[in-house]
């Protein structure tokens, strides 16, 4: 970047990490991918605290949450098979998508919250389906603890 580039940019006041995504399409390389990525990250590390005032920022702090996810293995893959970027990069659509329904209105954050929670509940019971007996009761323990975490 010429230094009247950054110039302009700090006269604009674009924060760094829109403009290091801006150069990394303009300059690609799977080292600077990953820099930039973890600039991203630790701006959504600095926004992902957690607040359960309403189920607004239940839903943020979850969206947001899987997104640092989401980032997280495509740093990872960056260098692996393009199917699981693609894979990412449908949970980024996805999640955005997601993201605007919540900001709409409180009613539709609580829909997305219990949506999740029923989504959860229905993977625990699929999994008890399939596990014996004595080992379901050791895993339902874990379950819970992880569901109690979730619902957070």
């Amino acid at each position: 970047m010429v230094s009247s580039e950054i110039m302009a940019d700090k006269e604009l006041k674009i924060p760094y990490h829109v403009m290091a995504i801006s150069e990394l399409a303009k300059n690609y390389s799977a080292a600077a991918f990953q820099v930039e990525i973890g600039q991203c990250r630790e701006v959504i590390a600095k926004l992902a605290a957690e607040d359960n005032r309403s189920d607004q920022q239940r839903a943020r702090y979850r969206i947001l949450r899987y997104l640092d996810l989401q980032l997280a293995r495509s740093v990872s893959w960056v260098d692996k098979e393009a199917d699981l970027m693609a894979w990412v990069m449908r949970n980024l659509i996805e999640l955005k998508f997601w993201a605007k329904f919540v900001s709409e209105s409180e009613e539709k954050a609580t829909q997305f919250v219990n949506e999740s929670n029923i989504d959860l509940r229905e993977v625990s019971e699929r999994l008890k389906r399939l596990m014996p007996d004595d080992a379901a009761s050791a895993t339902e323990f874990r379950w819970k603890a992880r569901r109690r975490e979730a619902v957070r």
